[in-house]
């Protein structure tokens, strides 16, 4: 493990004037012999610190949301911010333009590109930035939440593809039960079969996507789990905080759990096993889905 303590953490409103739009600024303050932010954004520097800034605008009069507690594993849709290039500031509504590099045709279209041979979804490395706090926007009428960022950069020499659907990445959270085992927090939403897209992430380019901050007692590790066509990649545990029912599958769930309990878990929860999937699934199931 790397020394991943700050020097320094603020977290703040900034407003230039009485009407004007609100910036949530969080401002972190990392060694640089940390190694995962390296790989996270590419940076060294020979500061023995360095300041890195992450913005995101505001609409007047809106506040920092609280995190929330919940009794069940929710359906998730977690935002794609956009594509940036390494770099020491990060300005979330100033992601770069995709142009060309976005594929929104269908899935089948999508799924053609990773046969090409200068594309896959290997070789990226995911990292999950749960010391920060940012705002997650949802759609329609749904309240916003407090939200943290994970990146997927590429810091090989060739272009790589990550999917999704719409708007969202593939993407759930972890966490230990009391068992040290690791549960699913989220499931994955309903999505539409024609609104898959591939983005391209060429060498020294990142993409950030958000995911939900929880509210809780049940002090525990935490981590997020990415699925990426064929590849599917796992973060570094983190410390945090949920509700113990929140392991609870919903309601939902269940049929396509008693049906087929494995490819359940493997595409709701993208390999993850919920507590109620221990007494369903047979040992060669879970060999087969758990990672």
């Amino acid at each position: 493990m790397t020394d991943r303590s700050p020097a320094t953490i603020s977290y703040y409103l900034r407003t230039t004037s009485p009407n004007a739009p609100k910036t949530i600024c969080v401002r972190h303050y990392f060694k640089t012999k940390d190694s995962e932010f390296v790989r996270a954004t590419g940076v060294k520097v020979a500061d023995e610190y360095f300041d890195q800034e992450v913005t995101q605008p505001m609409a007047a009069g809106v506040e920092k949301p609280s995190a929330r507690h919940l009794d069940s594993i929710p359906w998730v849709w977690p935002p794609l911010v956009g594509r940036f290039a390494f770099a020491r500031r990060i300005a979330i509504d100033r992601p770069d333009s995709l142009g060309g590099d976005l594929c929104i045709q269908g899935y089948p279209s999508c799924r053609a590109l990773d046969h090409a041979d200068s594309l896959g979804t290997d070789g990226l490395e995911l990292v999950a930035d749960y010391a920060r706090e940012v705002v997650c926007p949802t759609p329609g009428a749904w309240p916003a939440h407090a939200a943290y960022p994970v990146y997927v950069a590429n810091a090989t020499a060739r272009t790589k593809l990550l999917y999704g659907n719409g708007s969202s990445v593939f993407a759930v959270q972890e966490a230990r039960d009391r068992m040290s085992q690791w549960r699913p927090l989220e499931s994955k939403g309903l999505l539409s079969g024609n609104g898959h897209r591939a983005v391209k992430l060429r060498p020294q380019q990142m993409v950030m996507f958000l995911m939900e901050k929880y509210a809780g007692d049940f002090a525990t590790q935490l981590r997020v789990r990415v699925q990426n066509g064929n590849s599917r990649y796992v973060s570094t545990p983190f410390a945090g905080r949920i509700d113990e029912p929140q392991f609870r599958v919903p309601t939902l769930d269940y049929p396509s759990l008693q049906e087929n309990p494995a490819a359940a878990v493997d595409g709701l929860y993208y390999g993850a096993v919920p507590a109620e999937g221990d007494s369903i699934l047979l040992p060669k199931d879970r060999s087969s889905t758990t990672q």
